[in-house]
């Protein structure tokens, strides 16, 4: 198959939605499943309601607001009631068990990165499942893992996303964490795991790692809705979730650890330059842009890599 007929002319997002679109067809199953997957890995919406959900601050039968000023609202009270940094001024901060940086000033270094995926794809993301549900029909079974691990590496190859490269980590941190939630991490897709960390150099310990501090999130946010509805005294609750508070906290530690290994936590990183995940890309959403497009901003630049200060992403978001 030829570049011109399998690369659509899809931009670096596309790709690396298509790459996604792949992982979930790794292994059989049903359609209207894997689109639910997907949904929530590529809408940031939807990947909002799935990362509250994980972490226990939301409920099963509780609705996203809708309006984007009404959700901003939402998603600071939600974080005030686990104990996590608000708004402040010119301070917005999101932390996620995504690819947060919290160590040197817990209550300022948040990477903002609500999606696995980082990418917003909305336009092509009917023609990523049409094309790839097309071509993989076609594929023998026998060989049909192999046929699409190729596919993905050629994506991946053909996109500056960092996918392979300076971004590595972090992609294998978004399979990792999403799998493990959503009970899918198993035959086929782990399989493809350890071919990523073949081709990108990354040792199979990180991914053992990361699948248990994966575990522990999980496990964390089950204990979190178990308190919340719980029988016990208010006291006794509250005592439980304050707990849970910290224990995420040294979480989001572990996942900046196995995201960025080696790096000083001190402030300045040790030689009085600022850390380089000290600083972010500010969003390409102004100001005034609706609230969900201002994190679709933030999460596409994070992924292209380094530039200004949170202190200057904050005041924008």
């Amino acid at each position: 198959m030829s570049k011109s007929e399998w690369n659509l002319g899809w931009n670096d997002d596309a790709k690396v939605a298509a790459i996604l679109y792949c992982y979930l067809s790794l292994d059989k199953t049903e359609s209207e499943e894997k689109g639910k997957h997907f949904t929530a890995l590529v809408d940031v919406k939807q990947n909002l309601d799935w990362y509250l959900s994980t972490v226990g601050l939301k409920t099963a039968g509780e609705k996203l607001p809708e309006d984007d000023a009404d959700l901003e609202k939402y998603l600071n009270g939600k974080l005030k009631q686990a104990g996590l940094p608000l708004v402040h001024a010119s301070e917005r901060l999101f932390p996620t068990i995504l690819g947060g940086k919290c160590g040197a000033k817990p209550t300022t270094d948040f990477e903002v990165v609500f999606s696995p995926s980082l990418v917003d794809i909305s336009d092509e993301k009917e023609e990523i499942v049409n094309y790839y549900d097309e071509v993989i029909a076609k594929f023998p079974d026998d060989e049909r893992y192999e046929c699409i691990v190729e596919e993905m590496d050629r994506l991946a190859a053909d996109s500056n996303s960092g996918f392979t490269t300076f971004n590595s980590r972090k992609f294998l941190w978004g399979f990792v964490i999403y799998s493990v939630s959503a009970g899918i991490l198993t035959g086929e897709k782990q399989k493809y795991l350890n071919h990523f960390c073949r081709i990108t150099g990354i040792d199979k310990s990180v991914l053992s790692e990361m699948e248990e501090t994966a575990k522990s999130i999980v496990a964390l946010g089950k204990k979190r809705h178990e308190a919340k509805a719980s029988d016990e005294t208010y006291s006794k609750v509250v005592g439980v979730l304050e707990t849970l508070d910290a224990d995420e906290k040294a979480l989001h530690e572990k996942v900046s650890t196995l995201l960025y290994p080696g790096e000083n936590t001190e402030d300045d990183g040790g030689d009085g330059e600022e850390s380089s995940h000290d600083k972010l890309y500010g969003p390409w959403a102004n100001e005034n842009s609706p609230f969900l497009e201002k994190v679709v901003g933030t999460v596409c630049n994070v992924l292209d890599g380094i530039a200004d200060g949170l202190g200057d992403l904050a005041a924008k978001l």
